[in-house]
């Protein structure tokens, strides 16, 4: 709460659902572990907010809250990568999208110790 001064209902909501990484103080993702977690993901998202999703493969969705350029996107698709099933491909396509906004990049996955030093606990 300390990163986001103006929290809603929605935040509060988000706050009980998938994995929460922060990639900069003012930006973070939250990856569904579950279809119910990527129901809650899709319900909760806001204009300026981004969802990720692997194509052709299970896959989390992706929430990325207030992204600061191509690199937080990028990384925000390599960790939705890693969650997929196609996580030990070597490259996986994810599309990200919101409402003024679509994108497909191919990304390598996030390795597993970059994942932990951004995963908040």
């Amino acid at each position: 709460m300390e990163n986001s001064p103006e929290i809603d209902f929605n935040d509060l909501n988000l706050l009980r659902a998938g994995r929460h990484l922060r990639l900069s103080p003012a930006t973070k993702i939250v990856v569904g572990r579950d279809e119910e977690d990527n129901e809650k993901i899709r319900r909760y998202a806001k204009p300026g907010h981004f969802l990720l999703e692997a194509i052709g493969t299970g896959s989390p969705m992706g929430l990325l809250v207030s992204a600061e350029g191509d690199k937080d996107i990028e990384l925000a698709a390599a960790i939705v990568a890693r969650y997929c099933d196609l996580k030990d491909n070597p490259e996986v396509e994810i599309t990200c999208v919101n409402e003024n906004d679509g994108r497909k990049f191919e990304v390598k996955p996030a390795e597993p110790d970059r994942i932990s030093e951004l995963i908040i606990k």
